[in-house]
């Protein structure tokens, strides 16, 4: 009778162990695959923030263009107003010195 609860005893024991390591088995999965989802996770965010980094180094690119061509219309457009100012004080000067004459 003692042998026969050992022998119980010894498979259920057996039975448990054999619960645990398959319980065990399933965490490890549960692990690898968690670790998986989170470097994949991961490797999204870095390309998605290489991805943002591109775009605001062309905008910025873009930004400085623009300056660049503004920069020069506005000389442009000086440049022009000193002309015309310069037109404008010799036709001016012409001008009085036309009535002076008189």
């Amino acid at each position: 009778e003692k042998i026969a609860a050992i022998e119980e005893s010894r498979k259920q024991t057996s039975s448990e162990m054999t619960s645990l390591s398959q319980k065990q088995h399933d965490v490890k999965q549960h692990q690898q695959a968690s670790k998986l989802k989170l470097a994949e996770t991961l490797q999204h965010t870095m390309e998605d923030t290489s991805n943002v980094r591109k775009q605001q180094q062309r905008e910025l690119v873009d930004l400085r263009n623009t300056i660049e061509v503004l920069e020069l219309e506005v000389n442009r457009e000086k440049e022009c107003l000193k002309s015309t100012k310069e037109l404008c004080e010799k036709e001016l000067l012409s001008k009085v010195e036309e009535h002076a004459s008189w």
